[in-house]
This record gives C-alpha cells, sequence and structure tokens, in this order.
C-alpha cells in the first residue's frame, strides 16, 4: 500500500511542478515600465517546440531551395545544348535538302541509262522542292515543325531506296556476267604488245595464207598469264606439233578459252580459276617464232575473234596487217 502511496505521490508532485507558474520579467534599458509574464511550464514546453518546428521548417525550405535553383540551373543547361544541337541538325538537314535536287537529276539519269526507266516514276516527284520544305509551316499547327519537316525528308529517303536497290542489282548483274565471259586481258596487268590478230594471215613457215584463229600477244618470256574469266581447266599439258605447253579453260555461257605457247603451266585439268587468276607463264613452247601468247576465244563449236570481248575491258594498238609479221608472236 505504502509503495502505491509513493507512486501516486510522486507522480502527483510532477503534475503539479508542470502546472507551477513561471514569471518571464522583460527590464527595458529605457527604464520603462517592466513586462511581466506568467505561464507554467506545459506552455513553455509547448511554445518551445513550436518555435524549434518553425525553425526547422524555415531550415528545411532554405535548403530545398538552395538545391531546387541548383536542378533548375543544371535544366536550363542542358536546354541550352540540346537547343544548340538543335540548330546543327537542322543546318545539317538544309545543306541535305540542298543537295536532293542534284541527287534526283543524278538518280533520273542513272536509271534511264541503265534499266530504260524514268526516275520521276520511281518516287522521287517528292523530293523536288525540298529546301521549302525545311523551311515550311507544317499543316497541323499542333505539331513541331521541325519533326514534320525530318517526317517529309524521310519520306523522299525512302522513295529512293527501291531505285538505289534496282540500279545495284543492275549492276551487280553486270559485274558477275563481266566475271563469267572472256573480256579480261590475259597478261597480267595488261602487258604485251599485239602481234596477230583473228583472221587470214600468211602462215610464218609454210608461207601461205590461213586462217590464224587467235590473238596473239608478245612480251618478256616469263610474264605471267591470267583466266580471261571465272571458269573450270578442262585441259592442261603439252601438243608438241602446234599450241605446246597449253590450257583451255570452260567458262559459262558456252565459252571457252585457249592459252598456247606457255613456259610453265600452273594449273591443272579441273582446277576451278578465277578470272585474273594466274595460269601459267608466257613462253615459246611449240610451233611458235618466238615467245609470245596465243590466245583464242570458242564459242560452242565454233571459235571466234577474241576482239570484241577483249575490248569490254581493255584498250589495246590494233594490229590490222595481213602480210608476214617481222618480230615474234606468230602463228
Amino acid at each position: 500500500m505504502r509503495p502505491l502511496l509513493a507512486t501516486a505521490a510522486f507522480f502527483a508532485g510532477i503534475t503539479s511542478a508542470f502546472w507551477q507558474g513561471i514569471t518571464v520579467k522583460i527590464v527595458p534599458h529605457s527604464g520603462s515600465r517592466v513586462l511581466n509574464f506568467r505561464m507554467n511550464v506545459l506552455s513553455l514546453i509547448f511554445m518551445s517546440a513550436v518555435f524549434g518546428m518553425l525553425a526547422f521548417s524555415i531550415y528545411y525550405l532554405a535548403v530545398g531551395s538552395h538545391e531546387q535553383e541548383q536542378v533548375l540551373n543544371e535544366r536550363s543547361r542542358e536546354l541550352e545544348s540540346a537547343q544548340a544541337s538543335l540548330d546543327i541538325v537542322l543546318n545539317e538537314l538544309s545543306e541535305l535538302a540542298g543537295r536532293s535536287s542534284s541527287l534526283q537529276a543524278s538518280m533520273g539519269s542513272t536509271m534511264q541509262a541503265l534499266i530504260g526507266l524514268d526516275g520521276s516514276s520511281a518516287g522521287f516527284e517528292q523530293s523536288s522542292g525540298l529546301i521549302e520544305l525545311i523551311r515550311a509551316n507544317p499543316a497541323d499547327g499542333s505539331s513541331i515543325p521541325e519533326i514534320e519537316e525530318l517526317k517529309k525528308l524521310s519520306a523522299v529517303l525512302a522513295g529512293a531506296v527501291e531505285p538505289l536497290r534496282r540500279i545495284d542489282g543492275v549492276l551487280s548483274s553486270h559485274a558477275e556476267i563481266l566475271t563469267n565471259i572472256p573480256n579480261g586481258w590475259p597478261l597480267i596487268g595488261g602487258r604485251g604488245r599485239v602481234t596477230f590478230e583473228f583472221g587470214p594471215h600468211i602462215h610464218p613457215f609454210t608461207g601461205q595464207w590461213y586462217l590464224h584463229q587467235g590473238f596473239d600477244i608478245a612480251d618478256t618470256p616469263g610474264v605471267p598469264i591470267v583466266a580471261s574469266a571465272n571458269g573450270r581447266v578442262i585441259a592442261a599439258g603439252y601438243d608438241q606439233y602446234n599450241h605446246g605447253w597449253n590450257v583451255i579453260i570452260q567458262h559459262n555461257y558456252g565459252f571457252r578459252t585457249r592459252y598456247s605457247h606457255l613456259r610453265r603451266l600452273n594449273v591443272s585439268e579441273g582446277q576451278i580459276v578465277e578470272q585474273g587468276q594466274q595460269i601459267g607463264t608466257l613462253g615459246s613452247s611449240g610451233l611458235s617464232t618466238g615467245p609470245h601468247l596465243h590466245f583464242e576465244v570458242h564459242l560452242g563449236e565454233n571459235v571466234i575473234d577474241p576482239v570484241p570481248f577483249l575490248k569490254i575491258s581493255n584498250q589495246f594498238d590494233r594490229r590490222t596487217s595481213r602480210s608476214r609479221p617481222t618480230g615474234p608472236g606468230s602463228p
């Protein structure tokens, strides 16, 4: 019973202390009337808590305002940088638009020359007046002008894709054909001089007229001989009565080429070769008056003049004389 009474007395004392009055006096230096304020301890604690919260709030708002100012400054710098980048993009876009007219003209002429198409029908009609497009106002006032112009330019460039693909297809087919027909010069690096061409000539050994069935190119012995087109070697050996060391290559479209009077062979029968690949070296083997290459082109069962094919990719001095030659390079 006594402990309970003591506890009750303790709490009663504390409560009494909280409610006990405190007098605060303010004495001015001027000697005017002294101001007295009377409050209890509980009120003083409450007022202190209120002032403390106000001070903390002011401090928090000050710190937060400083951080917000830093964020705003950073965003402002980023916005300025983005604006500068946008200006650069717009300048480049204007330059690109300025080049579009020449692109249109070049593409149209190229399409017409290669595949007989009118460039204006391949999607280029959209590209007229691109400079005006860049500077024009968008149809929808709520849209961003730069985005609208980018969309228009994108549409123009998209229209150019298909013609470019068609040109690429034509050029690829053209390049593939040229590697499969005998138009490559048979001496490496375009070397040699023409001594005999296809057609009737006086035979250097018999003195009689005969049909020279090839194209003779003279040069220094040992110069590399290369394949005139892609193909497969169907014969590689020695013919002592005429061609000496010689190679025959089968090409696409029924073409065959023969390389005669070689000094040395670099390929064997059945081997696949590519245009420009070395197949031997220039010599004077077989029935020959000097070091030269005798080059023949066959189409099916017929031997034909190599000149129209060689002229596709090469320039060379012609030899049209039908008389007996004065130098090496026959028959």
